[in-house]
């Protein structure tokens, strides 16, 4: 169909012609002055032809695609310089993205928390041993004191470490474990996936012997089994009854995020109910962490200095010689999980950008390089006829190939680099990093 409208406008355009020679000799010009002038006016016959076949719909489309084979033919005969700008552009790229990935998790990315801002966790500070200690976690009579005043809190959360050693039910297996509050899983705001959390009746001694167990762990051991709501596993030589499955965004500190001084375990897979024991109540052990949310309207500082006031009551009342004042700090929890590393994943980003802006000048370099090796190349094309919007198509077509090429392989990169910085960075980038996080 083509070639049929090509045949049909040469025979117009030569009708045209013919016509204007005709007119001409009977004007009076001689045949070959009137062909001459006729040919001048009309100009190139081929030249005509391309002019009205970029007036055709979609001409623009067949230009693309022949810009897109003459570029990837013009890059076949420059190796060197293909290969040096997809490389450059991949680093570059690939650097980039992976390093934000990392610091939009762990430092932009919103915690998995309901209104995570008015989430911070409390430190007990000891004015007279704060350069051997800067900070120490709660103790569960101060925690108990705190939940039970009115404060600017709409809740308070206690937890502690635990180890599990799980028995029955296949091979003897070590698990992380805490012992936590009755309302620890309402306290974020993540529904629990199956089954339900503990209630303030398990938070007792005696009532305890129940669990909520992981996503993961549920999957691996028990194999996804949705009957295990309900029944009872071995858990360090007791029975327990597991009575949810914690939802696989659930995010909780773990090793010493908390605190240094409270070790949990890298993994956390099996909770408890705290229901502390008259024992550890006589007990002055400093190993609880306590998370506390703000009331929306109150202050964080009215609310640091009442629990600060219950405090001092309190140790003051059970050790009536003492003469020191505890004081009473919060961290919010966004630092709990990236304070740690902020600083050094920002300085890691700086250094990401600037390779991207060497990656540029060296990309404009390359291109300049090539620009003035292909001015004779050019000046051909213009002599024979090319305009300077076709040559312009032309190289702005060969950045879009180098571009794509770049960036694919900078993707992988990029993708490839995410799964080493969460694999082999610190606990917080792994913790943050997981892909089932929300």
């Amino acid at each position: 169909m083509r070639r049929r409208w090509e045949r049909r406008m040469e025979k117009e355009f030569r009708f045209h012609r013919d016509a204007q020679i005709a007119d001409y000799v009977r004007e009076g010009l001689s045949r070959e002055e009137a062909e001459l002038r006729a040919r001048r006016e009309f100009g190139s016959l081929d030249l005509a032809k391309d002019e009205c076949r970029d007036e055709r719909p979609l001409e623009w489309f067949d230009h693309f695609l022949h810009d897109v084979r003459y570029a990837g033919r013009s890059l076949r005969k420059s190796p060197g310089f293909a290969a040096a700008a997809i490389v450059t552009l991949a680093l570059g790229i690939g650097a980039n993205t992976a390093i934000f990935s990392v610091v939009h998790a762990a430092l932009l990315k919103p915690l998995p928390y309901t209104q995570p801002d008015r989430i911070s966790s409390v430190e007990v500070v000891v004015p007279e041993r704060r350069a051997q200690l800067p900070s120490l976690p709660v103790t569960v009579q101060a925690y108990l004191e705190w939940s039970k005043a009115k404060t600017p809190f709409t809740a308070m959360s206690a937890l502690r470490p635990w180890e599990c050693n799980l028995t029955g039910d296949g091979e003897p297996e070590h698990f992380g474990g805490a012992r936590v509050s009755a309302n620890f899983f309402s306290f974020p705001g993540v529904p629990i996936a199956r089954g339900r959390g503990f209630s303030s009746d398990e938070d007792r001694p005696g009532n305890e012997n129940v669990v909520v167990i992981s996503d993961r762990l549920w999957r691996g051991r028990y194999g996804s089994d949705p009957a295990l709501i309900g029944k009872k596993i071995s858990i360090n030589g007791e029975s327990h009854v597991v009575a949810g499955i914690a939802p696989p965004s659930l995010l909780v500190p773990t090793g010493t995020l908390l605190h240094p001084l409270l070790p949990f375990a890298d993994r956390i897979d099996i909770w408890k109910p705290l229901a502390p024991t008259i024992r550890e109540l006589k007990n002055e052990s400093w190993d609880h962490g306590v998370l506390v949310r703000l009331r929306p309207g109150a202050s964080l500082e009215q609310g640091r200095r009442q629990l600060q006031s219950i405090l001092n009551a309190f140790v003051h009342a059970q050790q009536p010689g003492i003469k020191t004042e505890l004081i009473v700090q919060f961290v919010p929890i966004r630092d709990i999980y990236s304070g740690k590393i902020r600083l050094r994943l920002l300085l890691v980003f700086a250094a990401s950008a600037l390779l991207l802006l060497t990656a540029c000048a060296n990309i404009a370099s390359l291109f300049l390089a090539r620009l003035a090796s292909r001015a004779t190349e050019f000046s051909t094309r213009i002599a024979l006829g090319a305009g300077r919007v076709r040559i312009l198509s032309h190289t702005l077509t060969e950045t879009m190939w180098l571009a794509i090429l770049g960036g694919a392989l900078g993707a992988a990169i990029a993708a490839q680099g995410v799964r080493l910085l969460t694999a082999y960075g610190p606990r917080d980038l792994r913790l943050l990093g997981e892909p089932n996080r929300t």
